[in-house]
C-alpha cells in the first residue's frame, strides 16, 4: 500500500490535475508524467532489482544511486517543461520535486527520513503504514511530511515567479 502512494506514482494524478487545470498541451502531460513518474520508478525498481535489495533500499550504502536517478529525472524534465513554454505551475512542481529530493537525499545520508510520507497529502495513513511495517519512526514521517511541506510552500512563494512563462 505504502509503495503506490510514493512520490513518484503519485506524481502522475498530480501531474494530470495540473494539466487539466493549467490547460496545458499533451505533450507536457506526457513529459511531466514521464520525468515525475516513469524515469524513477522503472530507475529505481531497476536498480534495488539488480542490487537484490527491497524497493524500500533499507540499506544506507545503497540509498545514492535512487536518488541520483529521481534528481537527475527531475532536474531533464524542469529543464524540458521550461524549454517547452509548459506553464509554471507544471514547471514550478517539477522545481519542488527536485528541490524537495535534493533535501530528503542530503538529509538521508545521516538519517533515515521518510520519503513516503513527503511526497504525500495522506501523510497519516501512509505515516502509519510506514511505522507499522517497520520502515520509519513516527519521528522520521513527521520529519518527512514536515520538510516536505515547508520545502514546497516556500518554492511557491518564492520561485514560482521567477520560473519563465
Amino acid at each position: 500500500m505504502s509503495h503506490s502512494l510514493s512520490a513518484p506514482i503519485i506524481a502522475t494524478p498530480v501531474f494530470v490535475a495540473l494539466v487539466l487545470l493549467e490547460s496545458a498541451t499533451i505533450l507536457s502531460a506526457i513529459l511531466s508524467v514521464f520525468f515525475a513518474t516513469i524515469v524513477p520508478v522503472i530507475g529505481i525498481t531497476g536498480f534495488a532489482r539488480s542490487e537484490g535489495l527491497d524497493y524500500d533500499i533499507p540499506e544506507k550504502r545503497a540509498r545514492a544511486r535512487p536518488f541520483e536517478i529521481a534528481i537527475l529525472s527531475y532536474l531533464a524534465g524542469f529543464t524540458t517543461l521550461v524549454t517547452i513554454g509548459a506553464p509554471v505551475m507544471l514547471s514550478g512542481l517539477m522545481l519542488a520535486y527536485l528541490i524537495n529530493t535534493c533535501a530528503m537525499f542530503l538529509i538521508t545520508l545521516v538519517w533515515k527520513i521518510s520519503v513516503h510520507a513527503a511526497g504525500v497529502t495522506g501523510v497519516i495513513p501512509v505515516g502509519l503504514i510506514r511505522v507499522r511495517l517497520g520502515q520509519h519512526t513516527s519521528l522520521q514521517v513527521l520529519a518527512g511530511a514536515v520538510l516536505s511541506a515547508g520545502l514546497t510552500w516556500t518554492q511557491i512563494i518564492f520561485l514560482a515567479p521567477l520560473i519563465p512563462a
